[in-house]
């Protein structure tokens, strides 16, 4: 799927799936029709929260491997830092891969990462009345401006992640299918928000202090970020540095997987062999080859 699909019936009809999705009401009663199953692509994102993608087969053992990357704690913790510039030198991350990662989630990402609890504290939590004294603890506090009567941290962004073994010069397919992604992400993302203020405004007299509760709103708000993530890139038109500025036109953060494993030589080992790549830039070419059939097949479908 390459753009925004558009509602085929009632009274949004012809407009994107987004309107229809925001009228909380209607969007409901459309789920309990059955003729909505009539209807394949918008009844997937309506009551499964999934695209239909004809090219989900695609998917190979090195894309496996790079999403089993993220079932260990340390992997996430290092794209964390990554992705929001956090030093890991005395950084606590309240993460667990059990608790905060799911894979081929809410409309078709690869990889999503909860948001995470991190703080800056080099003293040893040993017992039930721990108590932060170091500097580091004291800097953090002082450089986001947390309130005295907030106890808890900042919190990252979510993280939606799409994963690319190998991108080549089929990139604006992958670039069309995140934006896609991201209209039903961010739409979700809104309505969400909508609740999460109500609930803080409710519970507003239980904060000490007006900055309390602006800052406990500001790190309830969920605030998405999202990432392509390349092992390899091999573009006969296009540089590495250009296709960050490309993607980062679209809010999307191009990151490599040896900026995140890089200390790891064992698992670079695992990704660098040159048999690999080349076999993988051969199935690159075979699927943008069966991608282009497929396109012909819709295009002359549609017409007739």
């Amino acid at each position: 799927m390459e753009i925004e699909p558009t509602v085929p019936f009632g009274k949004y009809k012809g407009q994107p799936i987004t309107t229809l999705l925001k009228d909380t009401n209607y969007l409901e009663w459309c789920k309990q029709q059955e003729w909505i199953k009539k209807f394949p692509i918008v009844y997937n994102i309506c009551v499964n929260q999934t695209i239909v993608n004809q090219t989900e087969n695609s998917k190979t053992p090195e894309h496996n491997k790079m999403q089993n990357l993220f079932l260990e704690e340390e992997n996430v913790k290092k794209l964390l830092g990554k992705v929001f510039k956090l030093k890991l030198n005395h950084l606590y991350i309240n993460c667990g891969p059990k608790y905060c990662v799911k894979f081929e989630t809410q409309y078709n990402w690869d990889l999503f990462i909860d948001r995470n609890e991190f703080t800056y504290c080099s003293c040893p939590d040993d017992d039930d009345n721990f108590k932060c004294v170091c500097n580091e603890q004291k800097n953090y506090i002082k450089r986001y401006n947390i309130p005295e009567d907030r106890d808890f941290g900042k919190n990252t962004e979510n993280i939606y992640c799409e994963i690319k073994p190998l991108l080549g010069d089929d990139y604006p397919c992958v670039l069309r299918k995140m934006n896609t992604q991201i209209k039903l992400t961010d739409n979700f993302i809104s309505l969400e928000n909508d609740k999460i203020k109500i609930s803080h405004e409710k519970d507003r007299r239980y904060f000490k202090s007006y900055e309390g509760y602006k800052f406990a709103l500001q790190e309830s708000i969920i605030k998405p970020n999202y990432i392509l993530l390349v092992k390899d890139f091999a573009s006969s038109t296009t540089t590495k540095e250009q296709l960050i500025e490309i993607f980062q036109q679209s809010n999307i953060k191009v990151i490599f997987l040896k900026d995140i494993i890089e200390n790891d030589n064992t698992k670079i080992q695992e990704y660098t062999n040159e048999d690999n790549i080349n076999e993988l830039k051969e199935k690159v070419i075979k699927l943008e080859e069966e991608n282009k059939m497929l396109k012909e097949k819709i295009k002359h479908y549609e017409n007739n």
